[in-house]
């Protein structure tokens, strides 16, 4: 059996894999964006976006560690 820990992790990576499949097309239309001026935030985000995904592999992993699939 597979460890839950790892199953999860490796779901979460390969959903932050998918997130990077962008085409060039899409890279030019964000690079011609014309962002406001308080949006100085910008640097961070994948940071923002890292953590994100580390809070929802652990939530899933208590989830899935408080209730086994043995009680369905």
């Amino acid at each position: 059996m597979i460890p839950s820990w790892l199953l999860i992790g490796v779901v979460g990576f390969l959903v932050a894999l998918a997130g990077g499949l962008l085409n060039s097309r899409d890279v030019r239309w964000f690079a011609r964006l014309r962002r406001p001026d308080w949006l100085t935030f910008e640097r961070l985000i994948p940071l923002i976006w890292t953590i994100i995904y580390i809070c929802g592999a652990i939530s899933a992993y208590l989830v899935w560690e408080a209730q086994p699939a043995d009680k369905w």
